[in-house]
């Protein structure tokens, strides 16, 4: 199953046959209405759950979520928070999830005079509060296509994105898709810096593009449709079991 173009160019690259491949793009799903109301509320719940997650209602909060490892995505946004930080000092970094390098990043931060300007809160099983509560999501890497980026697109949040084919196939590679997201290039710490200034420096407006995304991906790519995709895919698997004439149009898939 191809889920983008993207996919479905390795795959016929790898030299799978193009009769094998079954494209099903993402789909995205509506959240809860954005609002400062909800914002607010999302905040206390996180504190709540953990105290390195207070913030003041006017601090802006960049979300991050993926694995954390040397030479990864995540290591460039932890190296560039002073900078941003000397920049806004109100800004909060969200490091959300796990991995080797956890340890290693959080006393990297701590050396450079940031320990209150940042929080590590480990995995969370529910994102729903996290993309409630934050202002920004930067999306790093290839992790989490299949549910946080199309959370944050549910979420109405302003995304920051490294310059990948991946992430250009799950939101589509149509210029609105393209204005919405402020791209930044992959290693680059000045790129990366440049364009979470940008969105800071503009939330009213990178809002007002995170809301017509959203409402460009719910109108074209409702999750509804991909699942009955999925559906009607399962459907002909389980007729291709009984007819042994159909079990080649569906074989790549099983």
């Amino acid at each position: 199953i191809a889920k983008c173009a993207t996919d479905h160019r390795a795959l016929v690259a790898r030299g799978i046959a193009p009769a094998k491949i079954h494209r099903i793009d993402y789909g995205f799903a509506p959240g809860a209405v954005r609002s400062a109301t909800g914002r607010s509320a999302a905040r206390g719940v996180l504190a709540h759950v953990n105290g390195d997650l207070k913030v003041d209602l006017q601090s802006p909060v960049v979300l991050c979520m993926s694995q954390m490892h040397r030479d990864g995505g995540m290591e460039l946004v932890t190296r560039g928070v002073r900078t941003m930080v000397a920049r806004f000092p109100d800004l909060r970094f969200w490091f959300v999830g796990d991995g080797p390098s956890r340890e290693s990043f959080y006393s990297f931060m701590r050396g450079e005079g940031v320990r209150a300007s940042f929080a590590m809160p480990g995995t969370f099983l529910d994102s729903d509060e996290l993309m409630a509560a934050a202002d920004v999501y930067l999306q790093v890497d290839d992790e989490g296509l299949d549910h946080f980026l199309p959370a944050a697109v549910a979420a109405e949040l302003p995304i920051v994105a490294v310059r990948s084919e991946s992430i250009r196939g799950v939101l589509g590679a149509t210029a609105a898709a393209e204005s919405a997201v402020t791209w930044y290039d992959s290693g680059q710490s000045k790129s990366l810096n440049q364009a979470i200034r940008q969105v800071i420096d503009n939330l009213p407006e990178r809002r007002t593009a995170a809301t017509a995304l959203r409402r460009m991906l719910l109108r074209e790519r409702p999750q509804r449709d991909m699942i009955d995709a999925h559906i009607a895919l399962a459907r002909r698997l389980v007729d291709a079991k009984s007819d042994p004439h159909s079990r080649s149009l569906v074989e790549g898939a099983l």
